[in-house]
């Protein structure tokens, strides 16, 4: 679930928490595409509080990112925790996000 969203200097910062399952992943897209700019984007999505992606959550970080991407936008991630890089590095998806240790550390390469 989203624990907060804010619009930032130089991105929209979108603070996810806890398991990330298909419940959840029709109101989260809504909720962030409903905040992010119509024109090149800068998105970051902290993962620090998540603890699990379903493949409805994997899903739903793709569609943000083509979404993202088709309007010449940016979107990376931060705050992996060991169980969520895995489950991205064994789906392949490791290779499709820009991948950051923490909130700085993406922040930097959206400015």
């Amino acid at each position: 679930m989203i624990s907060d969203i804010e619009q930032l200097p130089d991105c929209t910062l979108v603070t996810l928490t806890g398991s990330l399952t298909g419940r959840v992943t029709t109101p989260l897209y809504d909720q962030i595409l409903g905040q992010i700019a119509p024109q090149r984007p800068r998105v970051l999505l902290d993962l620090s509080g998540v603890t699990y992606l379903s493949s409805a959550a994997l899903r739903l970080l793709l569609l943000l990112y083509r979404v993202v991407d088709q309007r010449s936008g940016l979107m990376v991630l931060a705050g992996l925790s060991d169980e969520v890089y895995d489950i991205l590095t064994i789906t392949g998806f490791s290779d499709v996000f820009e991948v950051f240790p923490d909130r700085e550390a993406a922040r930097a390469r959206l400015r």
